[in-house]
């Protein structure tokens, strides 16, 4: 699944993120795209990239691995 959330607030794209997990949690989808842009969306790509948004995560239920960097506006993770 995939889920761009450049151009969002911070808690925007949050909120845009764990609805696109529960989406997978449903349809048994075990990884996600996350679309957070590199240059305007540096405060995104910083925080999805951080270990506080893993614990921020794993605090809603979800438990995500950093799969790789396809793009620098782009970090896929998978969900566990």
């Amino acid at each position: 699944m995939e889920t761009d959330i450049h151009g969002l607030h911070l808690w925007e794209a949050i909120d845009e993120i764990l609805y696109c997990l529960e989406e997978c949690r449903v349809n048994d989808i075990d990884e996600i795209t996350i679309i957070h842009g590199y240059r305007h969306g540096k405060v995104l790509k910083d925080y999805i990239r951080s270990k506080g948004f893993i614990r921020e995560m794993k605090r809603a239920g979800f438990h995500l691995r950093m799969r790789g960097l396809r793009t620098q506006g782009e970090t896929c993770f998978q969900i566990r």
